[in-house]
């Protein structure tokens, strides 16, 4: 289908989303791993929430630190800049919907970036904070759906049936609308191609050393699968979450699996919110 009409829908609204402060600048540093120490730091010591959430993360039961940190330098050093600014760019776009289920929206979107980040590990290569950036953005063009007053899919409904109910209604989907606000935003086109491809089926592939809109869309549709088993969703493919991560080449699928819930609670927890367990 041609973004042509995701364009159209979005030249029908009167204001369109708005990237929050420093997130275009955020996407930029995961993008180029530019961005070090310093870079970085100063960005959070400007920001008093984001100082919270650094300091709460590097003291959380995921570092088991002999001795509380409480220097906000020592804390960048110990989380590493690239996760830092991926902490960032979330905590910039928590802010981004005041829909009346921002939350829980958010939760997903933050959910999906932390379990494509621990793929991304799993997989070997180094732009795990790219993979982080495109589970935070995937779903944005939901923004437009809802601006768009559509009517949203019920909770449950499999992805194929809310995609098929999105493009009855708008002859677009979300995917596409978010693809097209992405790139008005100037996202980098390696991040457009995710959130518009990440609802393809995922192809048999190993990782490649560099980010591509391929890699990136598979890695973020394995990670639906995965929250999609832990938590009883509907939002990938339908495939069982151990199946697409072996299609991605990865060893031990049962590991990253089990180990996907404790990464995102222990991000949900440095970010101040409701974990998936009190939220079932």
């Amino acid at each position: 289908m041609a973004l042509g009409r995701a364009d159209e829908m979005l030249d029908s609204l009167s204001s369109l989303p708005v990237l929050p402060p420093l997130a275009d600048e955020l996407v930029a540093m995961a993008i180029s791993s530019d961005g070090g120490f310093e870079r970085v730091l100063a960005v959070v010591e400007q920001d008093p929430v984001l100082a919270a959430i650094v300091l709460r993360m590097v003291n959380s039961a995921a570092f088991a630190l002999s001795a509380e940190v409480t220097e906000l330098s020592r804390a960048v050093v110990l989380l590493g800049a690239a996760h830092v600014r991926s902490l960032a760019l979330a905590a910039a776009m928590s802010a981004l919907s005041a829909a009346p289920d921002a939350d829980e929206r958010f939760a997903h979107s933050f959910s999906t970036a932390c379990t494509a980040r621990l793929i991304a590990v799993a997989g070997r290569v180094t732009w795990e904070e790219t993979a982080f950036a495109a589970g935070i953005l995937h779903d944005i063009g939901e923004l437009v759906v809802v601006a768009l007053d559509a009517q949203p899919g019920e909770e449950g409904m499999p992805a194929c049936a809310r995609l098929a109910r999105e493009r009855e209604g708008l002859g677009t989907d979300h995917a596409e609308l978010g693809a097209a606000l992405a790139r008005r935003w100037s996202i980098p086109e390696v991040l457009c191609l995710p959130i518009e491809g990440h609802h393809a089926p995922i192809p048999h592939m190993t990782l490649p050393s560099q980010p591509t809109g391929e890699a990136l869309s598979a890695v973020v549709a394995a990670a639906e699968c995965v929250l999609d088993e832990l938590d009883g969703t509907a939002h990938g493919d339908g495939r069982a979450a151990g199946e697409a991560l072996l299609t991605l080449d990865l060893d031990d699928p049962d590991g990253i699996i089990a180990r996907a819930n404790d990464v995102r609670e222990a991000h949900f927890t440095a970010m101040g919110l409701v974990g998936a367990g009190e939220r079932r």
